[in-house]
């Protein structure tokens, strides 16, 4: 399955957005590929969050609630990549580890770091960028946010 076809790029750009964000902070979200709201690539994931300790995620209550498998405190999440392993995504591990090997797509256990990018701009109906390169700086009018969380 493509990521523009999944349960979870459907649930991120509908239901999650739609109850995460007010509407003046949904217009206020960039388009990257068409996209609003994603999940970091591995080499997202490593550019933002350079130590493996800066990419451990405390398991939310929400995401306790709905399975998020808890180790220490901290839930494993999902990345962008696909996993070496067919129908498999590559995660990052309770310990802030980036898995390659992957784990099955239809795993429930693994917990959602959703990445937007967000203009601090009046005039963001019109912007419409690509998914900036991993090499690339980020301009100062977008930012990268993030949170743990596997809501339904």
């Amino acid at each position: 399955v493509e990521w523009n076809q999944s349960t979870l790029f459907a649930w991120l750009n509908g239901e999650f957005a739609q109850n995460a964000f007010s509407e003046a902070e949904l217009a206020s979200l960039i388009e990257a590929d068409g996209v609003k709201v994603t999940v970091p690539s591995a080499e997202e994931a490593k550019k933002y969050c350079e130590y493996d300790s800066w990419r451990t995620a405390e398991a939310t209550e929400q995401a306790i609630k709905n399975g998020a498998r808890v180790q220490n405190g901290k839930t494993w999440w999902w990345l962008l990549d696909k996993g070496e392993i067919a129908s498999s995504n590559s995660y990052v591990y309770f310990n802030g580890t980036i898995r390659t090997d992957g784990l099955s797509v239809d795993y429930q256990s693994v917990a959602v770091r959703p990445m937007m990018w967000v203009s601090s701009s009046a005039e963001t109906e019109t912007e419409h960028l690509s998914r900036p390169e991993a090499s690339e700086d980020v301009s100062e009018d977008a930012s990268v946010y993030e949170s743990a969380s596997t809501e339904e």
